[in-house]
């Protein structure tokens, strides 16, 4: 347990965003994914954006419930499993104790990997949640709670996915918000701006490579002479370092980008389509936008240069996709 933070305590703006920035920085492994604190964070801020004056701790049964079905949506892999407890109790020691709280009965004893079984928590009626200071600062400043919103999703996926995201966390954030351009101080929008931006000349570069095609399913629907519906999907997602190389993009619809950030498809080794076994399947095979593509090859760039690198597709399988 920790001392808790009094309200006379102020955190400055930049440095409460920068402790949540920090959780990427000390949290990935290998150019892995590490959303789960992320994710544990983004239900808590949800609360607050229903309601500023919601409790601050809540029991662990609750913080649980609120929790898993995100872990399990966008946590890592289709189909992977995932625990909330781990990172309930373990944000606790993040950034010198200044985010997170946990408040118990009495001391709770954790096993060998230094996390508590369930029921030890249960048992020490354990309550968890932002400590004093994050809690008023972000109840208090809904722009601020909307920067720390976006710092957080940022490290849980990309923004082609934060409005399914937002939509599970409570957030009444849309796609149409103007997701980077919250101006909480020049350098910390700057910092955002550029590691969500893509390169300008990338879409054209895909798309050009791909001739204005879909890779998996060949669409390219047009109004007169004007293409739309078609959209540069990077395999490695610009959030997790990827490049803005042909390489590491490909042409797909809308659909099939969506599709292919969501893990509900990935490559094999031969770039054919890979269905998740999560995916359900339509009754009828011809209506169905992901199954009947199981095992095509994608359609190809001529330049060989320009099609995609076997370590992004390694990537996308092993952290998005449960097929990998």
């Amino acid at each position: 347990m920790h001392t808790v933070v009094t309200l006379l305590q102020v955190i400055d703006r930049d440095a409460l965003i920068e402790m949540f920035a920090s959780l990427r920085r000390h949290a990935r492994r290998d150019g892995g994914r590490a959303p789960y604190k992320p994710l544990t964070l983004l239900w808590a801020v949800g609360r607050l954006w229903s309601d500023p004056l919601t409790p601050r701790l809540v029991p662990f049964e609750a913080v649980r419930n609120g929790v898993k079905p995100l872990l399990l949506q966008f946590g890592g892999p289709q189909g992977s499993t995932a625990s909330p407890v781990d990172p309930i109790w373990r944000l606790q020691f993040d950034a010198g104790g200044s985010i997170w709280e946990c408040r118990s009965a009495r001391r709770v004893l954790v096993g060998a990997d230094g996390t508590p079984i369930i029921s030890e928590l249960r048992h020490a009626s354990a309550s968890f949640g932002f400590t004093e200071a994050v809690h008023v600062s972000l109840s208090a400043d809904p722009v601020l709670r909307m920067e720390a919103t976006f710092v957080l999703a940022e490290q849980v996926c990309p923004p082609s996915l934060w409005t399914d995201l937002f939509d599970a966390a409570g957030i009444p954030c849309g796609e149409s918000d103007g997701l980077v351009g919250i101006p909480i101080s020049t350098h910390r929008t700057r910092q955002i701006a550029m590691r969500l931006s893509r390169s300008p000349q990338f879409r054209g570069a895909v798309l050009d490579a791909y001739q204005g095609r879909c890779a998996v399913c060949g669409t390219s629907p047009r109004l007169g002479d004007k293409r739309f519906g078609i959209e540069a999907a990077h395999i490695r997602w610009v959030t997790e370092d990827g490049p803005d190389a042909v390489s590491n993009g490909i042409a797909l619809c809308v659909m099939h980008h969506r599709g292919l950030d969501r893990g509900a498809f990935t490559l094999d080794d031969q770039l054919q389509v890979e269905v998740s076994p999560r995916m359900v399947k339509e009754a009828a095979r011809d209506s169905d936008l992901f199954w009947r593509y199981q095992g095509v090859k994608l359609e190809l760039p001529e330049r060989s240069d320009h099609r995609p690198h076997s370590a992004h597709v390694d990537w996308h399988r092993r952290e998005v996709s449960a097929t990998g």
